[in-house]
């Protein structure tokens, strides 16, 4: 009842956060803004175009909400805390994520909705908001999570290996 109560609590302050400043780009991306850090959510169009990248088959694709990625991003520091051993050098608390960008893509598979939520800390510019970020190696400083929003559950964690 208390973790439901403080998980609550924390998805509403970052609701208030994110939902304040949200900006619809020009190409149909929505770019997130929360605390330091920065995210973009992309459009169906845009995703179709990187589908090569993205690993397995998907069914289709749909764009998530601020609040679908609200919910992602309050369970994942806990998530990550239990995943500390998948990464090489940096553990990732809290206050290291701030230092990633964030891209959110919505997936289909199966009838369910995925969000594939991609993070760096290199990013080479503004292209970031326009064009899927895909680094072979770099360690830590890339990885990936799959959440299942419906299940409100991390499906996989994939960490780039270094170089």
């Amino acid at each position: 009842m208390r973790r439901s109560l403080v998980f609550t609590l924390i998805l509403a302050l970052f609701s208030l956060i994110v939902t304040a400043r949200c900006t619809p780009q020009a190409t149909g991306n929505t770019l997130l803004r929360f605390g330091k850090t920065e995210g973009v959510i992309f459009s169906k169009e845009a995703a179709i175009e990187w589908a090569d990248l993205l690993g397995d088959e998907y069914d289709d694709f749909w764009v998530p909400s601020t609040e679908d990625v609200q919910t992602l991003e309050a369970a994942l520091p806990e998530y990550l805390r239990l995943q500390v051993d998948r990464f090489h050098h940096r553990p990732t608390s809290a206050k290291q994520l701030d230092q990633y960008r964030r891209q959110y893509i919505g997936l289909l598979k199966g009838g369910k909705r995925i969000i594939l939520a991609n993070f760096f800390c290199n990013d080479g510019g503004t292209q970031w908001k326009e064009d899927y970020v895909f680094v072979m190696d770099g360690g830590d400083c890339y990885f990936r999570v799959r959440y299942d929003l419906d299940g409100r559950q991390f499906l996989n964690l994939e960490v780039n290996g270094e170089g």
